[in-house]
């Protein structure tokens, strides 16, 4: 799953470079698609539906992937909101399935202003907190790091609850282009 969660961010379209308030950015519905590639290799497609409400949002994920001689299919759904608590987006609810070499059923829930979550996956309960961070699921760590970027920030870092465990990843821009994709460097 690490595989998609990086590739994602990896592909993200990324719009305008100027801030726009938080109403503004989000009162629609999107439907974007991504090109999966690895090794520089085309490997598969992900789509994702957003369907927003006001502060809150409803993210549907579908994909595919074929590397080498596994193929996997991925499906998620998330709900999120803003909160102006954390001044970020949180997320309160996953559903999860992937078929394929790294098959398995996923729920998350998230609790404390998404700073702990309760993940079942494939019928075992763990629970995580994190005192300092809330805990973002991929659909909305792609929308906060989206954001962050319209703002024009070039460092920041975020908790990512995976249906196994909890990972810090930090982002910084290396080079801004004309064009309306911004290359983003990740580490764990």
């Amino acid at each position: 799953m690490r595989f998609f969660i990086i590739l994602i961010f990896l592909v993200s379209p990324i719009f305008s470079v100027q801030a726009i308030p938080l109403p503004e950015l989000h009162q629609c519905n999107k439907t974007l698609t991504y090109q999966l590639y690895f090794s520089g290799l085309k490997v598969g497609t992900l789509s994702r539906h957003v369907h927003w409400r006001g502060n809150k949002a409803k993210v549907y994920a579908y994909g595919n992937a074929d590397v080498l001689v596994t193929s996997s299919k991925y499906k998620n759904q998330t709900e999120m909101e803003w909160s102006d608590a954390q001044q970020s987006f949180i997320t309160h609810s996953f559903n999860q399935s992937v078929t394929g070499l790294l098959s398995r059923k996923a729920t998350g829930t998230f609790s404390a202003n998404g700073q702990q979550s309760t993940i079942i996956r494939d019928g075992e309960t763990t629970q995580y907190n994190d005192p300092d961070f809330p805990l973002l699921d991929g659909d909305t760590l792609g929308a906060q790091l989206r954001l962050l970027l319209i703002q024009g920030k070039t460092k920041f870092d975020f908790k990512m609850q995976s249906t196994s465990k909890v990972s810090h990843y930090f982002f910084e821009v290396l080079a801004q282009k004309k064009s309306p994709r911004a290359m983003v460097r990740s580490r764990l």
